[in-house]
């Protein structure tokens, strides 16, 4: 959850003017590598969007829209051989799918 609020996902942020993120759903959760030193991570889930155009004043005069969306994600990530649950930042990246979004 804290990649999705510190991060701009690019491929949400080119759908509108604004989003926010309301839930993020993780499905999995696996361990991909261990070695001596780092365990790295993949999960899948489904983020939840909700996707505004328009500004705040455009909606105080009836000139804006939202839409609530959901997108499949997959996230990388790691962590200390000796702390499993304390993730590296800056190892950390996520990508979500919006492909749905262009299609007919």
């Amino acid at each position: 959850m804290d990649a999705f609020i510190r991060e701009t996902i690019n491929n949400i942020d080119e759908l509108a003017t604004h989003h926010s993120i309301e839930e993020v759903y993780t499905d999995s959760i696996h361990v991909v590598e261990i070695d001596a030193e780092m365990i790295r991570y993949e999960a899948t889930g489904t983020v939840g969007v909700e996707l505004q155009w328009g500004s705040s004043s455009d909606f105080r005069r009836g000139d804006g829209a939202t839409s609530d969306q959901s997108f499949p994600f997959r996230c990388t990530t790691a962590a200390p051989v000796d702390q499993p649950y304390n993730f590296y930042t800056e190892l950390t990246e996520v990508m979500v799918n919006t492909s749905k979004w262009y299609k007919d």
